[in-house]
């Protein structure tokens, strides 16, 4: 039980600090024009590839791994996603 409210308060503290990631307008603009941004978690190349990019109807979506994890109409939902997986804006490539 203990193990359990503890790790309920790690994710309370967690979202309390979480701060949202922001895309340059660089990012944004190839997002609006078909691109597709292509982020990563570590330098390494050893952490996670992440794929953001609109798809149909107007929704963006977003993929872990080659999973879709994430699929909304506004990009907040999944910047906050992208912060909570230590996502580094820096590392962003647009293809």
């Amino acid at each position: 039980m203990e193990c359990i409210n503890l790790a309920k308060e790690i994710n309370k503290l967690k979202h309390k600090t979480m701060t949202t990631m922001e895309l340059t307008t660089q990012q944004k603009n190839a997002l609006k024009n078909g691109e597709t941004l292509t982020l990563r978690n570590s330098f390494d190349g050893e952490g996670d590839l992440f794929t953001l990019w609109l798809g149909r109807w107007g929704h963006f979506n977003l993929e872990k791994n080659a999973v879709i994890v994430k699929s909304t109409k506004t990009l907040k939902p999944i910047l906050n996603k992208l912060a909570i997986d230590g996502v580094l804006t820096e590392l962003t490539e647009i293809n």
